[in-house]
């Protein structure tokens, strides 16, 4: 039996029922729902091809004449449709674990309103949108739902540029902070780094921050001067591609306050047992939080490095150095490709390899 859009949006949202692990408010929903549409948006364009045949108006509002009339000409061929539910995370191991083989096809069908074989992005914004919404309505929890989640975590390298909603953010931090947490101490800070502070990340002077990490580094470790300059400048323009950035510090110890410098390195990294728990604590945060972002379709990436630890970067992000030690930045956004087809690094040893049993 063939079944209208109306059908298979309903048994798909069912089939995700259990997707989030936190249930906004409307207002929220409404601004994560703008988000994802968004980012469908980019990856429709980047999939479609341009063609005289559809001509619709468009949900996204364009940026430019140029992309508004990409816009409009963008459709995509049914043989594609598999690949764009894939790089938005939509993709068939929800569909057909749940629902059986061929409901992408159902899906193309009810939206090919021309029995063409094409869809605009027109067509299938509207059947994105109330499916998004769907998403967040249904409130039921599958602890099955939560394991995959967890397992299915990637360190994502490459993203796609479409910011991501606040309110995710928001609600993943909101999970970060229930982390496990020694005393109640409340260690983390977390610093989302908007557009005016990533563009002076992005212009900082790289010979400025070579001289910091020269200071740092012992003669036998220096590297020629312009080599270093010339990898900063590499990485300053990496994260010039990075959608996302959220600074995660953890609070010093009262007795660790007049410090000159950020001490980085063991035995002497932690200078009594509340700042070692504190730091353990505000790790146990990132790990939700990046949990938390996997769960919704989000992919993070945890990076610390030299540049990160300097006077410069603490300074631009306004972190007080002898009151609080970075722990990493936390880098996210939609997962270029799809978060479903990000490569998962192989673990070396299994559960027996480290579970010791004791009588």
């Amino acid at each position: 039996m063939r079944r209208g859009p109306l059908d298979v949006l309903f048994l798909w949202g069912l089939s995700l029922s259990s997707y989030p692990t936190h249930h906004p408010s409307k207002y929220d929903v409404k601004s994560i729902v703008e988000s994802r549409l968004e980012h469908a948006h980019e990856v429709f364009l980047d999939l479609g091809s341009s063609t005289t045949t559809h001509h619709y108006s468009f949900i996204v509002e364009p940026k430019s004449k140029d992309e508004a009339s990409a816009a409009v000409a963008a459709v995509i061929h049914q043989s594609q449709f598999k690949t764009l539910l894939q790089r938005l995370d939509l993709h068939t191991n929800v569909l057909i674990h749940k629902l059986g083989t061929g409901y992408e096809d159902d899906i193309f069908q009810s939206l090919d309103v021309d029995h063409d074989s094409f869809i605009s992005f027109y067509d299938f914004s509207s059947w994105y949108e109330r499916a998004q919404s769907l998403l967040y309505e249904n409130k039921e929890h599958d602890s099955i739902e939560s394991t995959k989640w967890i397992t299915a975590r990637r360190t994502i390298h490459d993203f796609d540029q479409t910011p991501i909603s606040p309110i995710i953010l928001r609600n993943a931090i909101q999970c970060a902070i229930t982390a496990p947490n020694h005393r109640l101490t409340e260690p983390c800070r977390f610093i989302h780094v908007g557009p005016q502070t990533l563009n002076r990340f992005f212009h900082m002077n790289p010979v400025e921050i070579a001289i910091c990490l020269d200071e740092e580094h012992n003669s036998e470790e220096k590297e020629s001067r312009q080599v270093l300059i010339d990898s900063i400048q590499k990485k300053l323009k990496r994260w010039s591609t990075i959608p996302g950035w959220c600074v995660v510090t953890c609070k010093r110890s009262s007795k660790n306050k007049n410090i000159n410098k950020i001490i980085d390195h063991p035995p002497t990294f932690f200078q009594n047992e509340t700042e070692e728990e504190d730091f353990a604590a505000t790790c146990c945060a990132i790990q939700n939080m990046m949990l938390y972002l996997t769960s919704q379709g989000i992919g993070s990436k945890w990076v610390t490095g030299p540049i990160m630890k300097t006077g410069v970067f603490a300074e631009l992000c306004g972190i007080q150095e002898q009151e609080e030690k970075l722990v990493g930045c936390i880098w996210y956004g939609y997962a270029k490709g799809g978060l479903s087809n990000a490569p998962a690094v192989p673990r070396r040893k299994s559960v027996y390899d480290v579970l010791t049993d004791l009588a």
